[in-house]
């Protein structure tokens, strides 16, 4: 009942009433930091600190709220229902979170999906998004009114590294390297060191002396020339280990997000103007990351060194209908967090 209570209060939201009665929230502090597991456990609610108070108006007045709570981990999930609760009848006043399940603030009816919410306290933090429908009737009139509102949570990844691919030759003199956007990322941080074939790539990353140390770059920022920002000359003809970190900035935290370690080897000697030089659109970058140990190489690599530019990617849909090419990004969205919807992936060479 308490887990039910807490849940419940955690998601509620304004009421903007009609026929007078209205229910108003104030939050003291940002919600996507909150610990939901501390405000879900069993024991020592009312020792929780004030983080948000809800305000009825008119005051003193016999009303009974009802509603329910669904929440979907993404874009791409369906809505789950959480929680439906009604409660007993009380009189419309203000009251703090740790006032809750005390004297007239006891619920009626209440059901919970002990699943979901398990899901949703593992995570941690307010995570998805959350739909709230709340429902509010002044016993003696009547009156009542319904209100919807969706509170969305950013569900931040690490970044992935798109290039170079794993165990990939670059050249030397250029080495180009890409990863795709975390959301909240406040900015990124790149490191790079040599990995000898004893050390794991993360014993290499964090031994000392490394290529490139902890460099951070901005938000909007998701390549560079690594060898723009080198603090020692790097070899040819040797193995490379680079993990690129977003750095999430919430209140009162800093989180660091690191990708899973990327090992390229460089080429032995520097080249011209070579296709490795060239701009490749990022988007072309990561079809071809997606793409690897799916199809031929030969087509991946072409994708790598920009042989293939967005004007030649033709895409369509099952009924044959072709899509922009601004598509594919959310198409590779959608692929990355919803694998096994992936039937089949075939290359016809022509």
């Amino acid at each position: 009942m308490k887990r039910i209570t807490l849940l419940v209060f955690l998601l509620l939201t304004s009421l903007n009433a009609q026929q007078g009665i209205s229910i108003q929230l104030d939050i003291f502090q940002d919600l996507s930091t909150i610990d939901l597991a501390a405000f879900m456990q069993d024991k020592n609610i009312a020792n929780q600190p004030r983080i948000m108070r809800v305000s009825i108006f008119p005051e003193n007045v016999e009303v009974i709220v009802e509603g329910f709570v669904e929440w979907k981990k993404d874009e791409n999930s369906s809505f789950v229902r959480v929680v439906y609760f009604k409660t007993n009848p009380f009189l419309s006043r203000s009251f703090y979170n740790d006032e809750l399940d005390n004297g007239d603030l006891i619920y009626k009816e209440s059901e919970l999906n002990s699943n979901i919410i398990s899901d949703i306290v593992n995570i941690g933090k307010p995570r998805g998004i959350f739909r709230v429908v709340l429902k509010v009737q002044d016993i003696n009139s009547g009156a009542q009114d319904e209100e919807e509102r969706t509170f969305t949570f950013l569900n931040t990844t690490a970044p992935e590294i798109t290039s170079p691919l794993e165990s990939e030759e670059v050249d030397v003199g250029n080495i180009i390297i890409t990863w795709d956007k975390s959301i909240g990322a406040s900015s990124y941080i790149v490191k790079a060191n040599y990995k000898n074939d004893e050390s794991s790539a993360e014993d290499a990353l964090n031994s000392g002396n490394p290529l490139v140390d902890n460099l951070e770059v901005d938000a909007n920022t998701t390549q560079i020339n690594l060898t723009n920002y080198l603090g020692r000359e790097v070899l040819p003809d040797t193995n490379v280990v680079v993990s690129v970190a977003a750095k999430i900035e919430g209140a009162g935290e800093v989180l660091f997000l690191r990708s899973k370690p990327r090992v390229f080897r460089t080429s032995s000697t520097a080249g011209g103007e070579t296709e490795s030089m060239r701009v490749v659109n990022p988007v072309i970058l990561r079809l071809a990351n997606f793409l690897q140990n799916k199809i031929s190489p030969e087509l991946v690599n072409k994708l790598l060194n920009g042989e293939i530019s967005p004007e030649k990617v033709k895409i369509f849909d099952s009924e044959g209908t072709q899509l922009d090419f601004s598509d594919l990004n959310a198409i590779l969205d959608y692929l990355d967090q919803n694998e096994r919807s992936i039937i089949s992936v075939e290359f016809n060479n022509r």
